[in-house]
Parts: C-alpha cells; structure tokens; sequence
C-alpha cells in the first residue's frame, strides 16, 4: 500500500529560530514563518516542516520538549500556529511537524513525576536501572553527545537512561502508556489540521531493555579520522531493535484515523555505507503505507558519479511499487550542502534532489547556496559543541538573509540570536534579482518537478554513460521520459550514450535556452546538470 504523501509533493524544512523574527527579539516565530509563506509558495514547495517549537527550556534548540500540546511563548502562541497552518492551507501548502517521541525534556511533567519515587504511577514511562556493582551505570551505552547514557538520579538512587543530553530523558516504549499517551499527543496535532508528523531520532526508541547488554567496540574505529565518540561503540543493543515496526504501527493507527496523513522516520540503516540490503530492512517495517523514512545516504557519500551513482541505483533496486523515498541533502544537524560538496558543486546536488524519485527535502537556505556561518567561540549556542567542538551544527543554523541590508538581513529588527555571516549577495532579495541564481535554480527545478508527470511519479532508470564522472538516469511515465544528465566533477567532459536526444529543458548554469539536442555525443561544463525531455 503506497504511504499517503501528497503526490509530487516537495518538502521545505525550516528550522523555526533561524528563518524569519516578526518582533524584535532576535529569534525566529510561527508568525514570521507565517510572513513568508508567499516566498515558499512562489519557490514551488508544497510541504513545510518545522522543527521544534513546543514549549522548552531549549537544552538542545527545542529537541527537550516539556509539553508536546503547547507552543513556547518564544515562537508565539497556539493561535499563532493556527494561523500558520489556515494561511498554508490556502496557498496549498501543508505543515508537517517534529515528533520528539524518543525522549522528553527532563523538566516535563511525566519525568518529574517518574524521578519522584520509584512507587511513581509514571516510574516505568522511562528506563530506570539500579547501580553496576562498582556504583557506576548499568552497562557502556554511551550518549550521542558525549559520555555515559546514564545519569545517577540521588533522589531514587537509580540512574535514568537518556541516549542525548542528560536534560533528555529517554521514553520507555515497551510501556503501553506511553504509546497511548503519544498516540494522544498526535490526535492534537493532526486535529488542528497538521498534515505529517516527523518522527525524531526514531532508531534510538528500539533499545534491548531485557537484557541491558553492553554495546560491542567497533573495530573499524579511528579517533584520529573519525572525531565523534559516538562511533567507538557498534550500538547493537541500544538503538534499532525489532520492536521498531510495532513501535511504528501504534503511530500509524492515529494516522489512520484522519485523511492524508502521514508519518516520516529519522532513521539510519545499521551502516552507514547503506546497502540496499539494509535498505530493504527499514521498509519493511512500513507496512499500513502511511509512513515513510527519510534516506540520508547522499549526505555521506562522496560527491562524484561513481559514489552517488551508485548509491542511488542500489536505494532504487530494493524498492518496492508504491514505496516513496525522502531523499534528503542537507538538515538542522549536518553542515550546510553548499559547505559540504562545495559552493559549484551545490547546484548540480540541487539538480540531483529535485529529480529523482520520491518526496525530496529541501533545507532552509539551500535554495540560497549558503555556507556554513562563522561562529566565534563566545558565540555558541549548540549543546554538541560544547561537548566536542567539531561536532557543533550552529554553523548550519545560522539566520536566513532576507535582504541586502547589513547586518540583519531582513531577519530581525533586533539582535540575532546566531550572527548572520553570508554575503550579501546571498540574500533572497539578491537572488531573485539574478537569473542565473542559485534561488532561480531551485524555483526552475521544482516547476519542471511540478510539471512534467515522469518527474514527479515517474519510474526510475541508470543509463550507461561512457565518461566515469557523469551520471545519468532516465525517469519514464507512461510515454514520457526525462533524462537527468549531471556531469560531477570540476572540469569539462565529453561523453556518449545510447539515448538519441531531445529537448534540453534545463542547464543547472541557466544560461541556455531550451533547444533540441543529441544525446549521442555531448558536453558538459564542470559541476553541470541538464534535464533533458526525451523523444
């Protein structure tokens, strides 16, 4: 059964602090999101995911969430939200908010109830274990940012498992309680009009909480070349268990109880190499067709035809009729595409997400090509960074430009909460006055993805290629056929194919008008994609 996502639908995250402030304040809104929509609508995006705005003492930017039912007075009021998503509704648009069902904030009513006694009706909502024989924790899980998974809570003289911060107490999903109460927790949202919910770090809910045991070392292991601790330990025992697809069918019950609404996973494949094997695994797990993963591997894969290629056509392979990939390029947690791939490069990535298959992902300021901000020591915000500062993700966080005005860009009339570091010439107000921007791109892009059927449903195809730094693959739909040609290296290339030809509907340069071209001998100039309608 196909999941129930908005057919040719194309996704916009927003990472609500840094998107648009409609007070002086320094910091993103829901009425500032709300300021923008007719940007997001005239860009072609359909989806408009926000993260965490709930009420927070924001330990970790909101992800330690102390009333899933409420919106901190920081981004605004419920009223405010509503509001948000009747003026999406009429311009198409629908809003997909975050799940933080993994964990609450240590501040959440149901966590001090549960560390008040260990008699606490709430107690078994989280994971509670007694001192190792030496006083220490209970076993070596460790903490995606840092240390022990574990904190000695004096008050019960038990320590509480939290797989992040230790403000983020982790959820006991094996509680029928708890599923019931997040179940409850979805009801409200999808009533107010919400069309998906984004289930955060969702691997991290399927833990061995029988046995406890401990999580192997990783051999492959290297401090030297891998800076995140997190990676000395194989966490076996302490994410992604089974239990995960019963986990997922209580959320797909709620969704099935109101139309067109849809569940979206954070979720990894056990390596990050992501075989199609493993691939294979994760959707299985989605079975009632109302919920889908997200697919990260292009964010670790090397940036070149062979790696992408190969990747792609390995996710494609294992892929059921009706099964709808989220491919993604960029979020809230990793350095900016442009940062990553570089800034040439970007547009060609751009080319690739917006072309193949599935419901892609757009991240905030990626239509713009902006880098990574520069985020002075003093100036650290994120939990990570302090932690380990090269693990720190404020730099991909940093404030959208609006305008050539300096140094607020248009985001803020007071003092930004991140410091805006992106030239000028980066701003929306900048680009759309360039027809050759990388904001021109993204619009072009998702008007042909809008436009031409096997784009937006179309069946996915490799084509051989003789060149090693091209990719190419055909999407067909009926009688039609797209053919996505990216050359992905940093110099020209000349290459053949079997297809004939047709017409050239896009450069990702945008500097050539359409035109009938051959397939059969052609050129490329670094870094450029075409989109080439075939017959």
């Amino acid at each position: 059964m196909a999941p129930q996502l908005p057919e040719g639908a194309v996704m916009y995250e927003v990472y609500p602090r840094s998107f648009s402030d409609s007070g002086d304040d320094g910091i993103g809104d829901l009425l500032g999101a709300t300021q923008r929509l007719d940007y997001l609508r005239w860009l072609g995006v359909n989806l408009l995911w926000l993260t965490p705005f709930y009420p927070s003492p924001l330990a970790d930017g909101g992800y330690d969430v102390a009333n899933y039912v409420g919106v901190d007075p920081l981004f605004g009021t419920l009223a405010d939200f509503d509001m948000l998503v009747a003026e999406a509704t009429m311009r198409s648009m629908g809003i997909v908010v975050d799940g933080v069902f993994n964990h609450t904030s240590d501040q959440h009513q149901w966590f001090v109830d549960s560390r008040s006694s260990r008699n606490s009706p709430r107690r078994g909502w989280y994971t509670w274990r007694n001192p190792a024989p030496d006083g220490g924790p209970p076993n070596n899980w460790i903490s995606v940012f840092g240390g022990s998974a574990w904190t000695y809570d004096e008050t019960t003289d038990q320590y509480y498992l939290h797989s992040f911060l230790p403000q983020q107490p982790d959820l006991n999903w094996e509680s029928p309680e708890v599923r019931q109460a997040l179940q409850s927790v979805l009801r409200f949202w999808f009533g107010r009009g919400v069309m998906g919910v984004r289930v955060d770090a969702w691997d991290w809910t399927g833990k061995d909480l029988q046995t406890f045991a401990d999580d192997p070392v990783n051999p492959d292991y290297d401090p030297a070349i891998d800076h995140d601790p997190y990676h000395r330990l194989l966490h076996t025992n302490s994410t992604r268990l089974p239990r995960l697809a019963d986990y997922l069918r209580a959320l797909e019950e709620v969704a099935q109880e109101f139309s067109g609404r849809f569940i979206v996973t954070e979720t990894y494949p056990a390596g990050r190499a992501e075989l199609g094997s493993e691939y294979r695994a994760i959707f299985d797990q989605y079975t009632l067709g109302l919920s889908t993963p997200f697919v990260f591997g292009l964010m670790w894969s090397e940036f070149n035809a062979l790696e992408v290629g190969r990747f792609v056509n390995r996710v494609q392979t294992v892929l059921r009729v009706g099964e709808v990939p989220m491919y993604v390029m960029g979020n809230h947690d990793s350095s900016r595409l442009a940062s990553r791939v570089g800034e040439p490069a970007a547009r060609a990535a751009a080319m690739l997400l917006l072309t193949l298959p599935g419901l892609p992902v757009i991240y905030a300021g990626d239509e713009l090509g902006l880098v990574d901000g520069v985020i002075l020591p003093h100036q650290v915000r994120d939990p990570a960074a302090k932690q380990h500062a090269k693990l720190g993700r404020d730099p991909g966080r940093t404030p959208i430009p609006w305008t050539v005005r300096r140094p607020k860009a248009g985001f803020t009339t007071g003092t930004p909460w991140l410091p805006i570091t992106q030239p000028s010439a980066m701003s929306v107000e900048a680009q759309l006055g360039n027809p050759r921007s990388t904001l021109q791109l993204y619009r072009q892009l998702i008007a042909i993805r809008h436009t031409e059927s096997s784009l937006e449903r179309g069946e996915y195809g490799p084509i051989s290629v003789s060149h090693p730094d091209v990719f190419v693959y055909v999407r067909r739909h009926r009688d039609e056929q797209v053919a996505v040609l990216l050359n992905l290296s940093g110099y020209d290339v000349r290459f053949s194919t079997l297809l004939d030809g047709g017409k050239r509907l896009l450069s990702s340069e945008l500097d050539m008008p359409a035109s009938d071209i051959s397939l059969r001998s052609a050129r490329l100039r670094p870094w450029e994609g075409w989109v080439v309608r075939l017959g």
